[in-house]
Order: C-alpha cells, then sequence, then structure tokens
C-alpha cells in the first residue's frame, strides 16, 4: 500500500510516520511539501517537493505525482481542500464536500454559523475595532479570517513587551496596542481580520474520525504546555458536554475522516478538517484508522487512549549525512 501525506513538515508531521511505521511496516509513506527542505522529510520512504497549495501548478502537480497511490491524508485543511477538488478526490481521506471544509475554515463563516461573538474588519478598521474590545474585555484576540493556525493571530492588551521577549519563549503572542497599533500603520496588507474578546478557560483539543457527519471515534485531550503554540504536554480526558458539542458539530457539517476542534473553556475557537496533535494508542496506529475506515472497517468499536494517558512532544535530535540519517 502507498500512504501520501501532503504538508509532511507540518509540526506535528514526525508523529505520523512513527506511528504508521511501527504498525504497518509494510507501507509505502510518500512525503510531500512545498519546502523542499523541510523538517520530517528524511522519516518518509520518499519526499517529493511540490508547488505552494495556493500555486496554479499545484493541483496538476499532485495529480500527476499522486496517480498510483492508494490513499492521501492531507495534514493541511487547504491542501485536503485543492485535492478534493482533483481528480484524486476519492482516494483523500477528508470531507467529501470540500465547501464544508471551506466554510469551517473561514472564522468569520464558523463563528457566525455557531454565535460565537467576533466582529471581521479591513485593516483600516482594525485600531478602533481592537480598543472597544479592549475597552469592554480588556484584551483582544485578533485572527486573520482565513485562518492558518497560529501564524497571524495577536493578543493585545496592556502587556510590558519588553518582559516578554526577555522571559518568555520565542513565539510569544501577547502584544501591547502601542506596538500593534504602530504594525497596523507601518504594514501594507489588504488581509481581513477578525477581532474576538480573549477567552479564559483550559484548552482542549478534540480529535473526531467521522463518516457522514456521524462520529466513529472521539478523542478529547486537555491541553498543559505548549512549545511555539503546539502542545508540548496534553492529558486523554473525559468531558461529556465537550463530546457532545463535537458530535452536533460533526453532523452539522457532514464532516468526514479526520476533524479537529479546539475549544478555549466551552467556546469553539478553531476547526480544522484534517488530523491534528493526538496521543498514540498502544495497540493500533490512530492516523491509519482513517485508511481502515476508507477500507470498509468498523473502527467505532475500537477503544480510545485511556483518559489520564500523558502526550509530551520532546526535541529529538537528528543527524543526516547524505542518505544516512542517524
Amino acid at each position: 500500500m502507498k500512504l501520501a501525506i501532503p504538508y509532511c513538515g507540518a509540526p506535528n508531521g514526525e508523529a505520523i510516520p512513527h506511528s504508521v511505521r511501527r504498525h504497518h511496516p509494510d507501507v509505502f509513506l510518500l512525503g510531500l511539501d512545498s519546502n523542499p527542505s523541510c523538517d520530517n522529510s528524511w522519516l518518509y520512504d520518499k519526499f517529493i517537493p511540490v508547488p505552494r497549495t495556493d500555486s496554479p501548478d499545484y493541483r496538476k502537480t499532485v495529480e500527476d505525482l499522486l496517480h498510483d497511490v492508494d490513499w492521501i491524508l492531507p495534514l493541511n485543511g487547504r491542501d485536503a481542500v485543492e485535492l478534493k477538488k482533483s481528480e484524486l478526490a476519492e482516494k483523500v481521506l477528508a470531507t467529501a464536500d470540500y465547501r464544508q471544509m471551506e466554510r469551517v475554515m473561514d472564522k468569520a463563516s464558523l463563528y457566525r454559523v455557531l454565535g460565537e461573538e467576533y466582529s471581521e474588519s479591513d485593516k483600516g478598521g482594525l485600531i478602533p475595532t481592537v480598543k472597544r474590545y479592549m475597552s469592554e474585555y480588556g484584551s483582544a484576540v485578533v485572527k486573520v479570517s482565513s485562518g492558518r493556525g497560529s501564524r497571524g493571530v495577536f493578543i493585545v492588551g496592556e502587556f510590558d513587551d519588553m518582559k516578554n521577549r526577555l522571559y518568555q519563549k520565542p513565539g510569544t503572542l501577547d502584544m501591547s496596542f502601542a506596538v500593534f497599533e504602530k504594525m497596523v500603520n507601518t504594514t501594507a496588507t489588504r488581509e481581513r481580520f477578525i477581532v474576538m474578546p480573549r477567552f479564559s478557560g483550559d484548552e482542549y483539543f478534540v480529535n473526531a474520525l467521522c463518516r457522514r457527519g456521524e462520529v466513529l471515534w472521539l478523542q478529547i485531550i486537555k491541553i498543559h504546555k505548549k512549545r511555539d503554540h503546539v502542545a508540548s504536554v496534553f492529558e486523554v480526558v473525559a468531558n461529556d458536554d465537550l463530546e457532545e458539542r463535537t458530535r452536533s458539530i460533526c453532523r452539522r457539517f457532514r464532516f468526514d475522516y479526520w476533524i479537529n476542534l479546539q475549544f478555549i473553556g466551552d467556546h469553539l475557537i478553531e476547526v480544522n478538517p484534517r488530523i491534528s496533535s493526538w496521543v498514540a494508542h498502544p495497540d493500533y496506529s490512530v492516523p491509519f484508522l482513517a485508511v481502515r475506515l476508507a477500507m470498509g472497517e468498523d473502527v467505532s468499536q475500537l477503544p480510545g487512549a485511556r483518559h489520564g494517558t500523558f502526550g509530551r512532544r520532546i526535541f529529538q535530535m537528528y543527524y543526516i549525512y547524505k542518505d544516512r540519517v542517524y
């Protein structure tokens, strides 16, 4: 079997080949990424650089490259959408109706449908909108409307910029209003932005495997720590309210295969129509469940990771010389 992984350089990308190889050593893994020197590329049987997803050459290139693979498991929602529009659609383990994926990745559309509080603005109206939210809530979260994970996200408030950058790890999202205002006034952009309150509460990721909107396998993880906005310590937990909300959302959008939902407290802040960070199961490969579902297996009877299972993401060093990795 040949399994292609587009966007294999994703921050969680190293976990996919490790998991599949452990439980399915005979599967041939093909990695694709627009960065020719991306991390994780050497973990695949073969790696091929491809154009960016928004390039006019992307779809034709991947159609030519992947015509003989059995299944395609995207690690990026944009790749999933473009691949579902291509001749490869039947092989792509993502939601059948790509318009639903586009709908949930557009944050304004998602928040409007689900009733989350937000305002949308272009650059010209951004400063007064952020001021209003800071006045009402103390701080404001600013995001690029089209959604790019933690890219294009700013938490604006009464922060000490010098202290943050002296004592916090790289990649902090916190920014004082003075610095944010100067950045907006000196940077040209046509992006549209979402501004919303900074919600308080615990952060959760929910990973669900679906078929026509029905959740067949589900896992809720509580985030304890992050490193550069990627979960580094997290725990599998039970949360009946989040499980019911997840099932309702998946039914509403008729999702297929892997869906990742992110919550802060009771607020849904992100939906990613692809697999994301997850806790491995000792008895089977979690990401490969999508392939097993595509092949007709009833995966709903498989147990999830036990509640109380911890995941830890740590740095790991590799040395590479020509074709040798050690």
